[in-house]
């Protein structure tokens, strides 16, 4: 993957991480695998 579309897939997550700990805080240690 190229660096440009590595940044863009990273804030893409970081944005899916926020939407769903906005909603649940609990699902972002789902997500972490804590």
């Amino acid at each position: 993957m190229t660096r440009d579309a590595d940044l863009r897939w990273s804030a893409m997550l970081d944005e899916k991480v926020k939407q769903s700990t906005a909603r649940d805080p609990s699902s972002l240690s789902d997500l972490v695998g804590v």
